[in-house]
């Protein structure tokens, strides 16, 4: 009996040998990712109101093991900056790529993509954001942007839709925040020249400066 027992114990043994040892938890690297938004000023509702969502999306896929890309896997961190026109806008995408060394930044909104995209194509930083902030100027075999929401297209769509179902009015008003050195004039212009062009829809832009209270004057101009 004793030898029997000798024999089950030894075999046990050498399974407990021949299996493979447990292996240590998938250590997670880090997937840096940036956003540029306003969270002051007069755009700050937009920032403001993105932001948690941002947040929130990016806890849930940590929570859930992180990302696997290839045979690793990725804890996402996210950095915010506050900015809105076009020289901000290119400032932070500088802080973002080589200060804190993001991969791609997400969300941006305002009127800068031109700006940022002079900084992330080349060091092939990926952008991803709305067509609201205009279009890469790069050639497509040069750019990392990519557009994921067609505001500004849906926006020209509705206003065709609105000034059709009113053919008696010809003139579209437009306004908005004029903030530091945007030209909103001229990247609209040919979105304002196929208006007229294809639709007989004049457009007319009467821009604020930030922090105006009191828009009777524009809207007085926007009437008239």
């Amino acid at each position: 009996m004793s030898a029997l027992v000798l024999l089950v114990i030894g075999l046990v043994v050498m399974a407990a040998c021949a299996a493979p040892a447990p292996q240590p938890p998938q250590e997670r690297k880090v997937l840096r990712v940036g956003s540029i938004m306003p969270f002051t000023g007069p755009a700050a509702l937009w920032g403001q109101n993105l932001r948690p969502g941002m947040e929130l999306y990016a806890q849930l896929i940590n929570e859930d093991g992180g990302l696997q890309i290839g045979s690793d896997r990725y804890k996402v961190e996210m950095t915010f900056i506050d900015a809105y026109g076009p020289a901000p806008a290119a400032a932070a995408a500088r802080n973002l790529i080589y200060d804190h060394k993001v991969v791609g930044i997400v969300g941006y909104f305002g009127l800068g993509i031109a700006a940022i995209s002079q900084v992330s194509n080349p060091e092939k930083v990926i952008l991803n954001m709305s067509t609201i902030g205009g279009l890469d100027p790069f050639p497509v075999d040069k750019s990392y942007v990519f557009y994921g929401y067609p505001v500004m297209e849906i926006t020209i769509n509705q206003a065709i839709a609105a000034m059709q179902a009113f053919p008696q009015y010809h003139t579209l008003a437009w306004t908005g925040i004029r903030s530091g050195d945007q030209t909103p004039e001229a990247m609209f212009k040919p979105t304002d020249d196929r208006l007229m062009k294809d639709f007989g829809i004049k457009s007319v832009r009467e821009y604020y400066p930030e922090g105006t209270m009191n828009f009777t004057p524009y809207l007085t101009k926007m009437a008239e």
